[in-house]
């Protein structure tokens, strides 16, 4: 019975990686991610973009930013200026057709090239207390190759149901920008969402 166990772990270890763990982007490739949070009535936004070095200057075109010279330095520097108003102008997020406003926005830096850039917001959701549907667009970047990932799940109060994503980017399926592009489909999140009321405080 122990050979047996031991003999199926030593298979297990020798399954292949899954062929949708991330890779180093090709020359030209933008690739991103974005995970949703909602926590209580905000929802948390995470858009990871990633790019390699050969391919900065094109997301400098993007943003519509220039760098102080070539050098792959100035060229991230110039970046952590302008992606995150191009990322937060190209993505909306809605609840029940009523857009919602971002805040609180900030960008920093990772060692994967697959996510070399992160941009976070928060917005504010506001009152849900029936299902309403949640819509999140997505306009970035439609020009360029590149994977893409969605990803949306709940947290506190926040109740969610319906979503056309996976509830973490680890379980997504990724899908290629310039497929979804020339088919004329909307990069789309969409989920019900409902948040619960805040409870009454216990009388002391």
């Amino acid at each position: 019975m122990n050979q047996s166990i031991y003999l199926l772990i030593g298979l297990l270890l020798l399954v292949p990686v899954s062929k949708t763990v991330p890779h180093e982007p090709k020359d030209g490739e933008i690739v991103r991610s974005i995970q949703i949070i909602v926590r209580d009535d905000i929802a948390h936004v995470r858009v990871a973009v990633g790019a390699n070095d050969k391919t900065l200057s094109e997301l400098l075109d993007v943003t519509g930013q220039k760098a102080k010279s070539n050098s792959v330095d100035d060229q991230v520097v110039a970046l952590h200026k302008s992606l995150p108003p191009y990322v937060i102008k190209h993505i909306s997020l809605s609840l029940d057709d009523k857009l919602l406003t971002s805040g609180n926005i900030k960008i920093q830096q990772t060692a994967a090239h697959h996510e070399r850039f992160v941009i976070e917001a928060k917005y504010k959701i506001g009152r849900a207390d029936r299902f309403s549907r949640l819509v999140i667009k997505d306009q970035l970047f439609d020009k360029y190759p590149g994977a893409i990932r969605y990803a949306i799940r709940p947290r506190g109060r926040a109740i969610i149901t319906n979503a056309n994503v996976a509830p973490v980017l680890a379980r997504a399926k990724p899908f290629q920008n310039e497929d979804v592009t020339k088919s004329g489909k909307s990069k789309t999140i969409t989920a019900k969402l409902k948040i619960l009321p805040k409870r009454d405080k216990t009388p002391e």
